[in-house]
Formats: C-alpha cells, sequence, structure tokens
C-alpha cells in the first residue's frame, strides 16, 4: 500500500490520469485481498471514474474486473454479474490474447469470476459456459498463471452445483499447477473449495490438512 500511495502522489503531479487511474485499480484489488471490501470498492469507482473516457482500454478492463470482485467478496453477487457481464462481452475477440500488461490473461479471469458470482446466484449453466470457456482460453494461450484460478472459477461453480467428481479434477489441477510453479497466492483460493470438496466427500483428513496449510499462507500474506 506504501508503494501505491507514493504512485499515487506521482501519478498526480504529473497530471497523468491513466496512471492514476492504475493506481486506484491495484489499490482496490489490494484492499479486496487483505479484507477491506468497501475500500476496494472505492478505489475501484475511482478507477473507473478515469477509464470511462476509453471504454474497452485496458485500464477499463482491470477497473471493472477488480471493481466486480470487490462487490462479489461482500455477496454484491447480482452487481458483480452485471460489472462482469459488461466487461466480458466488452473484450473484442482479436484481443482476448493481447498482452494486457499484468500477470495472466483479463478475459480468463473476468470469465472465472463471472463464473464463480453466477453459480452463487444458483445460474450454474450460465456460469458453466464461462467457466469451460475460461479454461479453453488459458490453455489455448498455454498461460499456466491464467489456467491456475480459471480452475480456481470453474472448480468452486462445480462445488456449488454439487458435481463433485469434476470440482476435484479441475481444483486438483490448479493445485498441482501452483505448486509446481511455486505460486503459493493460488493456494488459499484453490483450497477455499478443494477443502470442502474433500470433506463432501469423506476426505476429512486431505480437507483438514489442506485447509490448515491455506490459512497458514493466508496469514503469511496479509490475506484476508
Amino acid at each position: 500500500l506504501e508503494h501505491l500511495r507514493q504512485a499515487e502522489a506521482l501519478a498526480t503531479g504529473l497530471d497523468d490520469r491513466r496512471r492514476l487511474g492504475q493506481v486506484f485499480a491495484f489499490m482496490s484489488q489490494y484492499f479486496r485481498l487483505t479484507g477491506e471490501p468497501d475500500r476496494a470498492i472505492e478505489s475501484g469507482e475511482k478507477a473507473l471514474d478515469i477509464a470511462r473516457w476509453q471504454p474497452n482500454s485496458t485500464l477499463w478492463v482491470v477497473a471493472n474486473l477488480f471493481l466486480g470482485s470487490a462487490h462479489g467478496a461482500i455477496g454484491h453477487y447480482r452487481k458483480a454479474v452485471d460489472i462482469l457481464t459488461r466487461t466480458v462481452a466488452s473484450i473484442p475477440e482479436h484481443l482476448i490474447h493481447h498482452n494486457w500488461s499484468v500477470n495472466g490473461l483479463l478475459p480468463v479471469f473476468a470469465r472465472s469470476s463471472l463464473a464463480h458470482f453466477l453459480a452463487e446466484l444458483g445460474e450454474f449453466d450460465a456460469g458453466r459456459a464461462h467457466a469451460e470457456e475460461a479454461i479453453t482460453l488459458a490453455r489455448a494461450a498455454d498461460q499456466h498463471y491464467s489456467l491456475i484460478f480459471a480452475c480456481g472459477g470453474a472448480g468452486t461453480l462445480y462445488l456449488l452445483e454439487g458435481a463433485l467428481t469434476r470440482a476435484i479434477e479441475v481444483l486438483e489441477e490448479g493445485l498441482a499447477l501452483s505448486r509446481s510453479l511455486n505460486l503459493p497466492i493460488a493456494l488459499p483460493v484453490l483450497a477455499a473449495s478443494l477443502g470442502p470438496v474433500y470433506a463432501l466427500t469423506g476426505r476429512y483428513v486431505d480437507a483438514i490438512r489442506l485447509l490448515e496449510q491455506a490459512v497458514d499462507q493466508a496469514r503469511s500474506m496479509w490475506r484476508a
């Protein structure tokens, strides 16, 4: 956060609205991950206000993605779905594999989050289509970082839907990838769904072990 505050001051001093919008977007993500969703929404709205002058730009997509995720974090699922549906629909086909200057593919992350929040609303058919498309896009791009989180979104949908065998399949794939690439940030995300799936299928020892690892990892990163 200290670095983001410094970046905010620099962008303000330069009167660089685009970079200031980037700062607010990543503040939104920071506050969501550290358990301050109200501040995440506030920062996301600031980023989006700046990005409105250039619809479908990278900043516009990032701002909407993080803002939608922030709303989803506090159970505003319909609001999150509305934001992310608009975001997914706005990304031109020829820019699906575009270098978005962030880790991973934004179209994958947007679809994955949208799938999760649709599942929370019980709209499984629509969610499943986005979840499967996210995995397909990540595989086609050979983008393992994106695939990990696509597996997380799809696995969460399958858990909520009750398709436990499929949930284990995709979540374990994501977990194996995250461990092979040494990406501890993904563990809490994947374990939050894989742990309950293990418990529901009678694998209680595996569930407890995985969830304890995820809690320890989240605490070490100060992640909420």
